[in-house]
This record gives C-alpha cells, sequence and structure tokens, in this order.
C-alpha cells in the first residue's frame, strides 16, 4: 500500500506543478486511482480472479503499468494542446478519465456479481 501512496503523491506533485487544466488532470489522476484501487479490491476479495495483462501480474507491476499510463496520458495531451489547442487536449484527458471510470465500474460490478 505504500507503493500506492507514493505514486498517487508522484502522479499528483508531477501534475499540479506544470498543470494550467488542473481539474480535467486530476479527474484524470482521480479516476486512474480509483481503476488501481478497485482492481486490487477485486483481486483480494474474490480469489479466483487475476489479471490478465502479462505485465500486471503483482500488485507492484499493476501500480507500474497503470501509473505509466496515466502519465503517457497526461505528457499527450500536454502535447495535443500545445499542437491543437487546449479543447483537443480537454477531450484526450475526459476520453482517458471515462476509460478508468469505466474501468473501475466494470470491477466494482464483478465484486458485487460474486
Amino acid at each position: 500500500m505504500k507503493c500506492a501512496l507514493v505514486a498517487v503523491l508522484a502522479l499528483g506533485i508531477a501534475s499540479s506543478a506544470l498543470a494550467d487544466r488542473k481539474l480535467e488532470e486530476t479527474v484524470l489522476i482521480a479516476s486512474a486511482v480509483t481503476d488501481i484501487v478497485s482492481t486490487e479490491m477485486l483481486l483480494h476479495s474474490n480469489p479466483g480472479f487475476h489479471e490478465l495483462h502479462p505485465l500486471g501480474q503483482s500488485f507492484r507491476q499493476r501500480l507500474l503499468l497503470k501509473s505509466a499510463g496515466t502519465v503517457g496520458v497526461l505528457l499527450f495531451a500536454r502535447g495535443i494542446d500545445r499542437w491543437k489547442g487546449k479543447k483537443a487536449g480537454g477531450v484526450v484527458r475526459w476520453s482517458a478519465s471515462s476509460v478508468w471510470l469505466g474501468a473501475a465500474g466494470w470491477n466494482v460490478s464483478l465484486m458485487m456479481r460474486f
């Protein structure tokens, strides 16, 4: 759990230090954290479930994979901000947030079903 807190703090500091789109980036990070937490809750509450991604077989690997994905989206969206404008970068951030929240919702639905 200490790794999760460190990753969340690192993501938060990296985002807030450079963010001019604070709401969008905060929502993106919060949705990623929600997915990380719901995935761990699902895996611990149901021993029959396991991570299908071959790079995400341990907690640290999953945390690193999802954190890297979130940072990648943040950097990509900032590049889009510079290239196409802030509206286009916002679309990237909100879309990624929707995907993370959808994954978290799926995890919660599986926890309630099984």
